[in-house]
């Protein structure tokens, strides 16, 4: 990122936000939100506003412009966070989570056929929705499998 660049400028504002944002972790969600609200309403309206003044400057099919397009399109989706303490500034913990698909997806495509690769993805998210609820995943995978085993056991019996 070349320093002085609008793109630098943009993630300036946006680390210092983040930066400050970061400070109320141990907060209650109320705390949070007013402390966003006192602290961070006015950087937040800054950089919208700057981001709108930046926007009218450039080309706006530019990376960049494209950018700044997408601050204006989803500001009131990005501005969320300062009216609930409960809502994250990041998705962190969303693409946390998800990391394991995104890694297994790539492992489903060497599967020797479409059906071993659903099996996997199935039981995969099985996996992965228990750990999201704190289920313990070895409990949760031995009675699916002695499940699936007794499945598989009466349809052999019953040809």
């Amino acid at each position: 990122m070349k320093k002085g660049s609008i793109a630098a400028e943009a993630y300036s504002m946006i680390t210092e936000i983040m930066h400050l944002d970061n400070g109320f972790d141990d907060l209650s969600n109320t705390d949070r939100k007013k402390q966003r609200q006192h602290v961070l309403q006015d950087k937040v309206d800054t950089y919208f506003e700057w981001v709108k003044l930046k926007y009218s400057q450039v080309t706006h099919n530019s990376t960049i412009g494209k950018a700044l397009a997408y601050s204006i399109n989803q500001e009131e989706y990005l501005r969320k966070f300062l009216t609930d303490g409960r809502i994250p500034m990041d998705n962190n913990y969303a693409e946390q989570a998800i990391r394991p698909f995104t890694i297994a997806r790539k492992n489903f495509v060497l599967m020797e056929s479409d059906n071993r690769a659903k099996a996997s993805a199935m039981i995969f998210s099985i996996a992965e929705t228990a750990k999201a609820n704190a289920i313990n995943t070895t409990n949760t995978s031995t009675s699916y499998y002695q499940r699936f085993q007794n499945i598989r056991m009466i349809k052999i019996l019953s040809t």
